[in-house]
């Protein structure tokens, strides 16, 4: 039987992750490419059945935020922060999108992202956004 302890995590980790998920939807925002590539790991996959193929590379993502999907304003709530280790986290949020790539529709999603720790420095690494509205 293998069992493994989730690592808690410090609340200065916590802040940390906070920070960087506010400042990709910031990025997406304002459609700054050179923050969303510092902050997306090269080797990050996105899943999801909302855009097309379901599952994307870095850059045809960061494409598609910037040039499909413009963001005109959100609503960010952190659910749930857990780690089973100090090298990569999971970060729940709640994301309130009143409108997005040009609907004025709000959408709500339930969002789970991997984040991992390279160079001191945190990059998401999966990220699987499901719509719940």
């Amino acid at each position: 039987l293998n069992l493994r302890l989730a690592f808690f995590m410090k609340d200065e980790a916590i802040e940390e992750l906070k920070n960087c998920s506010i400042l990709l939807m910031e990025a997406w925002k304002q459609k700054d490419s050179p923050t969303l590539n510092k902050l997306i790991d090269d080797d990050a996959l996105f899943i999801s059945e909302i855009i097309g193929n379901y599952h994307f590379k870095k850059n045809d993502y960061v494409h598609a935020m910037i040039n499909r999907f413009p963001l005109k304003n959100y609503k960010i709530e952190f659910l749930n922060f857990s780690s089973a280790n100090t090298a990569q986290a999971v970060v729940q949020i709640k994301l309130y999108l009143p409108a997005l790539g040009g609907i004025d529709v709000e959408s709500v999603y339930l969002v789970t992202d991997i984040w991992i720790r390279k160079s001191n420095d945190w990059k998401l690494f999966v990220r699987q956004p499901v719509n719940l509205k």
